[in-house]
Order: structure tokens, then C-alpha cells, then sequence
């Protein structure tokens, strides 16, 4: 039963949990997913990677394991055939070299992946090395009747700086194609900002995790936002969303409560680094899974809580998952609050901390929440105690 009443046997489910050992930082640990998850932890602790291995393992095409497992059933071969399969594809979707996963000198660098019940086959890294892909090209994504074509959407860190370079490109685009229909003689007045794909070439220079979230931001810059991440921005930063008068170059913009308008890359920075964020909810398909680093990037402690509390709202409403990366003592507190005043229970909030053992690997321990909403806090609490120290 999902947290807010919803079965999950209804939908297309994909990772339930995933067990990782020498994985890039992390030594250890595994991560069972919930309908709110957090990663909590110090820099380079691995929170990150994680969160893009679990998007990978959510677009693992279980249908092709399975027919492999079927056809090479009475083979040798079946198991490598489909580890290779599982393991490429898992760490294509989220934009990691396979030759840079295993770690620590470990003999033994692998993941472990629950898909509704059905283990895949356990992927051994430091086995697989570069061998040979098999079977790792799928289908572009289907739109869902229900919401929208992705099992997963991987919201990056630095959302500003790759806000504002998707709309230059927009504008270059722009620019190319009118002066191609001006040489041509055809009316420039037909070319429009859209969210078309970019160049093959160009398209392949971005990381695959992050090739989904450009196809929703950039459409969403290039004119054509959501009514509901619109709506969701409003309620957070007052002002509205809307879209340039300019026929020739559409474009989204931000009007604030003083009725200033501008593109909304040139608004404040709060906004612009929400904004990917409120679009991107929009992708993600019926009992899907939103991935989101740093939620509170350039926004007042306030902005923190009142982003959380809108995202869990348009967790339950659409339904899917939620997994924040978070540095901010706030957008945990925030989290925890909802189990304060029983909007959810302990049990669906998923807090995980990626405590570093040791200069070379960190281990994931899920913290227990209790009934009240409090939570052990070792990040910042180690933070509080180091700043005492300074002044005693």
C-alpha cells in the first residue's frame, strides 16, 4: 500500500530497493524505497551517485532480464549475458563511466537490485569491467495516460547555470533557424523557440541522466510551462508565470507582485532554481519517482519548508515518489514535520545517512524516525558542536 493510499500493484513499478558495496565512495549500504526519501551526509560521500544509480535501476527494462533469463535459461551464459545487460544499462541512465564504479581495490564492486519482488541478477562490477554490451538500447519513453513518460526524473544541483545556458541555446537555435528562412525567402515570423531536440552531436555531449530533464526544462523556458509547476511557484514566491508577447520569440517569463516582468532565467535565483523543479514533477509518470539534489539551492530557510511541503503535496495528489539530496538542516526539518502532524507515517519517510567510516568509503544507515517526528541529526549536529568549539 502506497503511503497515501494508493496501491502500487496498479502501476508500472520498477526499484523497490537497491544494496550497494564498493560503489564509487560507498563502501556499503542499502536503500529501500519509500514514498519520501532523504540522503543526508557530508560531501563526497557518495549521496549523489546513489540517487542516480536508483534513476538508472527505475528505467531497468525488467521485460528484457526476464527474456534473456527465459531464452538462456539452460545456458551458461545466462546469468553474464544479463548482468551485462542490467549493469550497462543502469549506469548509462545515470551518466557514470562503467569503468569508474568500482572502488577501493575491492575484489567484489556490485549493486543488488529488488524490482517489485524480482531480484535481478547481482551485478558485479568488478567482473563486468568494459566487456560487452548486450541489449543495453531501449525505446524513447511512452507518455503515460496518467501523468507523464518517465519512471524517474534526476533534478541536478546547479539548476541556475543550466537554466539560463538552455535558453542561450534556445536563443542560437532561434537565431540559426530564422536567418535559414530568411535566406530561404519564407516568412521569419515562422520561427519559433521549441523545445525540439538538440543536434544528435550535441544531445550526446550531455550525460543520459540529465537528457531527460533537459527535454522538460528547455520546452518549459522555451514558452511552454506547466499550469500546475506555475500555480506551485505562485503559491511559494507570490507573483505569476507566464509567457512573453513576443511572437517570434516565445519564451517563459516571471512577473512579481509589484508587476515587474521579466525571462524567468533573469528572475531571482531562488525561483529560477525551483523552477526546473515544480516542471520536472510534471514528467514523472503515476507512482514514478522524482529525484531532486539540494531542493533548498539559493532560497530563504522559509522558501525551504514551504518548497517540501508543496512538493509532498504534489506526491500524493499525482501520485510518486520523492527523493531529496540535501545539505539543509531545513528541508529535513520540514520533512520530519510531516510526520509531527501525521501526514505521513514513520515508516514511509525513508531518512538515510551517508556516514564516511573512514578517508576511503562511507556506509548508508537508515535513521529510525519516531512517532513525534524527531530524528537523529548526526550532520548537523556534528556542524553545532564544531561551531561551539570555536567560541569556548
Amino acid at each position: 500500500m502506497h503511503a497515501y493510499g494508493i496501491h502500487r500493484s496498479a502501476f508500472d513499478m520498477t526499484f523497490q530497493s537497491i544494496r550497494f558495496e564498493n560503489i564509487g565512495p560507498i563502501g556499503s549500504g542499502e536503500v529501500h524505497r519509500r514514498p519520501i526519501s532523504v540522503f543526508v551526509g557530508p560531501n563526497g560521500s557518495g549521496k549523489s551517485i546513489a540517487a542516480r544509480m536508483i534513476h538508472g535501476a527505475c528505467h531497468l527494462d525488467m521485460s528484457q532480464v526476464t527474456f534473456q533469463m527465459d531464452l538462456y535459461a539452460h545456458r551458461q551464459a545466462a546469468t553474464a549475458r544479463i548482468m551485462s545487460y542490467a549493469g550497462h544499462s543502469i549506469t548509462r541512465r545515470a551518466g557514470m563511466p562503467i569503468a569508474t564504479v568500482p572502488s577501493h581495490g575491492a575484489r567484489t564492486s556490485s549493486l543488488e537490485v529488488d524490482m517489485d519482488g524480482q531480484k535481478a541478477p547481482r551485478i558485479d562490477y568488478a567482473k563486468l569491467g568494459l566487456g560487452p554490451v548486450h541489449d543495453v538500447a531501449s525505446p524513447p519513453p511512452l507518455h503515460d495516460l496518467d501523468g507523464g513518460p518517465h519512471a524517474s526524473m534526476y533534478v541536478p544541483a546547479g539548476r541556475t547555470g543550466i537554466a539560463q545556458s538552455f535558453i542561450s541555446i534556445a536563443r542560437i537555435r532561434n537565431d540559426l533557424l530564422r536567418h535559414a528562412l530568411a535566406q530561404s525567402g519564407a516568412d521569419r515570423s515562422d520561427a519559433r523557440m521549441s523545445g525540439a531536440p538538440l543536434p544528435a552531436a550535441l544531445r550526446r555531449a550531455l550525460p543520459e541522466h540529465l537528457e531527460m530533464f533537459y527535454d522538460a526544462i528547455f520546452e518549459s523556458l522555451a514558452g511552454s510551462p506547466s499550469a500546475g509547476g506555475g500555480r506551485t511557484l505562485s503559491r511559494i514566491f507570490g507573483g505569476s508565470v507566464g509567457v512573453s508577447k513576443n511572437a517570434a520569440v516565445p519564451t517563459t517569463t516571471y512577473k512579481n507582485e509589484a508587476g515587474f516582468e521579466s525571462e524567468i532565467t533573469s528572475a531571482a535565483s531562488g525561483i529560477l532554481s525551483s523552477f526546473p523543479i515544480l516542471e520536472c514533477a510534471g514528467q514523472v509518470k503515476r507512482g514514478g519517482l522524482l529525484i531532486v539534489e539540494e531542493p533548498e539551492a539559493h532560497l530563504e530557510p522559509e522558501k525551504q519548508l514551504l518548497l517540501v511541503e508543496e512538493l509532498a503535496s504534489m506526491s500524493r495528489e499525482m501520485p510518486f515518489d520523492l527523493m531529496l539530496i540535501t545539505h539543509s538542516d531545513h528541508t529535513v526539518d520540514s520533512v520530519l514535520s510531516l510526520v509531527a502532524r501525521r501526514m505521513m507515517r514513520p515508516d514511509d519517510l525513508g531518512l538515510y545517512y551517508f556516514r564516511r567510516e573512514s578517508e576511503k568509503y562511507a556506509h548508508i544507515r537508515q535513521v529510525e524516525v519516531y512517532n513525534d517526528g524527531s530524528a537523529e541529526q548526526e550532520l548537523f549536529e556534528t556542524a553545532t558542536a564544531s561551531l561551539c568549539k570555536r567560541f569556548v
